[in-house]
């Protein structure tokens, strides 16, 4: 006739009775850690009671996820940091067997080892923009490996780059039709303005991205230069456009080097027949 109880704090988890054996199955806590159980066992025996009792703590290690912290506004170019840490770690004495992993697309970026926080440093690049940032963390308890992982995406800002002018071709006609386009890069998206050659008739498209010249005019002509800005910078890109008047045909021009003949032909007769007179009546 055998009764054996497990309890904590005056509660009784469980018992057997007629059995030298009693389990109790629950989920581990980070609370826990450090509560006291008791095991007491009474036996029987004609009108005697035999006692005995045991008392152990529990030893409960856990973690709660990884947080990432990332800058308060990242920008191209400047050197940012990354870091991750566990806020939340029940341990004793003893130096956790703990991994923390900063990694991106597959890659490890930093990790380390025994403590619960890493940090990854490096310069902003704008294609860096909506990049997935992982941090893993592992805890190694006996032969149990306990792993909490997070997710953040970067946020990177960046001035105007990759700023792109360009027209179908460098030289027009007077008359002919041409549009000159402007694209640039950056976060957030820049807004676009022109620099043309003169204030000659042109037409500007929604958000500044074309100008359309529907008659070239050789006031046209020059440097039409886009200027890309937003709070964090500016940057500008440009191409040259000729326009040409319309070529002189050759019988053109002969005809006015005929008139030039002519006329200084005519002048030449009249400067004879002057000084033919004056030599005749002296």
């Amino acid at each position: 006739d055998i009764n054996v109880t497990l309890s904590s704090g005056g509660s009784t988890l469980n018992e057997s009775r007629g059995s030298p054996a009693v389990e109790y199955s629950f989920v581990a806590r980070p609370t826990q850690h450090g509560q006291e159980i008791v095991c007491q066992a009474w036996l029987r025996v004609g009108h005697q009671v035999l006692s005995e009792s045991a008392r152990a703590a529990l030893h409960v290690w856990g973690f709660s996820p990884p947080e990432i912290h990332l800058g308060a506004e990242m920008v191209a170019g400047h050197q940012e940091q990354i870091t991750c840490n566990i806020s939340s770690l029940v341990s004793d004495s003893s130096p956790p067997d703990i991994n923390v992993t900063l990694s991106s697309g597959g890659s490890t970026l930093n990790e380390s080892r025994g403590s619960p926080a890493v940090e990854y440093s490096f310069v902003a690049r704008p294609t860096q923009h909506g990049q997935e940032i992982v941090c893993q963390a592992w805890l190694r308890v006996g032969h149990q490996v306990l792993s909490e992982s997070a997710r953040a995406a970067l946020h990177v800002w960046a001035l105007p780059h990759s700023v792109n002018v360009s027209v179908e071709r460098p030289e027009f006609g007077v008359g002919a039709n041409f549009t000159v386009q402007c694209s640039a890069e950056g976060n957030p998206p820049p807004e676009l303005r022109w620099e043309l050659p003169s204030n000659a008739s042109v037409e500007l498209s929604e958000h500044g991205r074309t100008v359309t010249v529907p008659s070239a005019q050789l006031a046209h002509n020059g440097t039409y230069r886009c200027l890309a800005r937003n709070k964090y910078g500016a940057s500008s890109g440009h191409v040259d456009v000729l326009v040409k008047g319309p070529p002189r045909s050759w019988i053109a021009v002969a005809a006015v080097v005929l008139g030039v003949i002519v006329v200084l032909g005519g002048a030449g007769l009249v400067t004879w027949r002057l000084v033919r007179k004056r030599f005749m009546t002296s």
